[in-house]
């Protein structure tokens, strides 16, 4: 584990990337104590960053030309939408492959390490390119990722965050800097005692429930219930001013998919607010788990265990949760 990792992780024990109370403390820390920080290739003012695929100036994809006079599906989210280091395959290439890419052409906008907050802004920004064209966006939303980064305003990079204003309406926070030094010059941990803050999280002294009785984590809790709502009603505006229909593909961590814990306050506040707000949406989870069960395959196995983009789907996992966009496209939507 890189220097960083482990201080920021000793000091923020199993909350770090997900600390609900003061989510930049994590990558703070991080990049204070550590010299090998991850770069993208193209830094962006607006975003954050963005990949190679997309032109910084128009905003355009490099597919955009091979759309023709077909709809375009645009797709937003993060790495585990993309691709990753762990995979050859791409989500526009399969849809080509079946009947969809008669009709369909996928232009795959999401961005590798992007929080909900970056997909949402670049979703603004990119959806009045194809106004005429009447898009369908679909918004992958890995569940167990990107809400948690909507608060950050740093990451890699500096990046635009999520909060609440006064009455609960959502405030786009976008970054006032690039460059990370210049950033953790003017912000600084949110910690008054790195020695309590290690009896908290770097050992075992107190309970789970102590601990988080002491950090208010239910109330940040709550923060990000609203957050998640707000996010999804704001989507559902941009798109509906746009002429887009809009569907939500909820993606989970293998470890969800393979053993699915008794409560999850971020998938049901997921599933709640898409009901309320009548957007419609798919879970990958089954999908792919009846993928696995059919192939006589474990969860873990559609996931690269390696070094290069752990936990992210490899190739067999991406045909397999290729299907959950196949469903969006084709309108074959959760009904309960």
């Amino acid at each position: 584990m890189v220097p960083g990792r482990l201080i920021a992780s000793s000091l923020l024990g199993r909350y770090s990337t997900r600390n609900p109370v003061a989510p930049n403390n994590y990558w703070i820390l991080f990049h204070r104590f550590n010299t090998q920080a991850w770069a993208p290739p193209l830094t962006d003012p607006r975003f954050g960053w963005l990949s190679p695929e997309i032109d910084p100036e128009t905003l355009l994809h490099e597919d955009t030309d091979a759309v023709g006079e077909r709809r375009p599906v645009l797709l937003f989210g993060s790495s585990h939408v993309r691709y990753n280091l762990a995979t050859t395959l791409r989500n526009g290439a399969l849809l080509e492959e079946t009947s969809l890419g008669e009709d369909y052409a996928l232009l795959n906008y999401a961005v590798g390490a992007y929080g909900l907050g970056q997909s949402l802004v670049l979703c603004h920004a990119v959806l009045p390119l194809f106004e005429e064209r009447h898009p369908l966006v679909i918004f992958a939303l890995m569940i167990d990722r990107d809400l948690s980064r909507a608060p950050h305003s740093l990451r890699q990079l500096p990046k635009p965050a999520l909060d609440l204003d006064g009455n609960l309406k959502l405030r786009v926070i976008p970054p006032t800097t690039t460059d990370t030094a210049e950033y953790l010059d003017s912000h600084k941990p949110e910690i008054t005692s790195y020695a309590w803050r290690y009896l908290l999280y770097g050992t075992t002294v107190l309970s789970d429930g102590r601990r988080e009785e002491w950090m208010h984590v239910r109330e940040a809790i709550q923060k990000r219930e609203v957050i998640l709502f707000r996010s999804l009603e704001l989507a559902a505006n941009i798109c509906k001013d746009a002429q887009a229909d809009l569907v939500v593909v909820i993606l989970q961590e293998s470890s969800r998919i393979a053993n699915p814990p008794a409560s999850d306050w971020r998938l049901d506040t997921a599933r709640a607010s898409l009901a309320a707000l009548e957007i419609p949406y798919v879970m990958s989870g089954p999908i792919l788990a009846r993928e696995a069960k059919a192939n006589g395959l474990a969860i873990s196995d559609y996931y690269n265990q390696g070094k290069l983009s752990p936990q992210h789907p490899n190739d067999r996992g991406m045909q397999a949760l290729f299907k959950a966009y196949e469903a969006a496209i084709n309108g074959d939507f959760e009904t309960k």
